[in-house]
């Protein structure tokens, strides 16, 4: 499980939230409590991650 922290609320929705996590690897599915608007400090996603490959780095 990811978070996204200060993430802007238009970028909460499923396909926003699916392209920014794709970044990372494979998304999943998206927290309960992001899609319900429930905790709005942070946006939480489940990604799939191979440990065996190197993450992407930052620019």
């Amino acid at each position: 499980m990811v978070a996204f922290l200060n993430l802007l609320f238009n970028c909460w929705g499923p396909k926003s939230l699916s392209r920014i996590a794709s970044v990372l690897r494979t998304p999943i599915c998206d927290a309960d409590c992001t899609t319900k608007l429930k905790r709005i400090s942070y946006a939480r996603v489940l990604i799939e991650i191979n440990v065996i490959i190197p993450l992407p780095k930052s620019k």
